[in-house]
């Protein structure tokens, strides 16, 4: 029988797609110690087969995951303009092109005139006594 290249504790969730604490919590429920169970310990070959045969199924995910390409939507081939370019290609087309400034036409509105009622409350003092 050959023997199995075990990888450590952390290196096994990162592979299987697992938190650290979900790998040694199942591994406890499986029979083994929790003493063996830190983060940089080597695990045993039992113990690579049980997690190998419990999350296979995370791993082909996170393959299948890492192998999706996404595509940036909006590209263009022109490389982005700085923000100060673009401020200043702006401000050169102003200086080119006079601007003709029209001057609003004045609109009257009608002045709304509100009156306020006084009102007559009597005051009452509630304390107690």
């Amino acid at each position: 029988m050959s023997e199995l290249n075990t990888p450590r504790l952390m290196a096994a969730a990162k592979e299987f797609n697992i938190g650290k604490d979900t790998l040694v919590d199942f591994l406890v429920s499986k029979g083994f110690s929790s003493d063996d169970l830190k983060p940089t310990s080597k695990l045993t070959e039992p113990m690579y087969r049980v997690l190998q045969s419990e999350f296979q199924q995370d791993k082909a995910a996170k393959e299948k995951a890492e192998k999706v390409e996404l595509v940036k939507t909006g590209t263009t081939s022109e490389p982005k303009k700085k923000k100060d370019e673009q401020d200043l290609s702006i401000k050169k087309k102003e200086t080119a092109k006079p601007v003709e400034v029209k001057e609003p036409e004045k609109v009257e509105e009608p002045k709304v005139v509100v009156e306020e009622k006084k009102s007559r409350r009597k005051s009452t003092n509630n304390r107690c006594n």
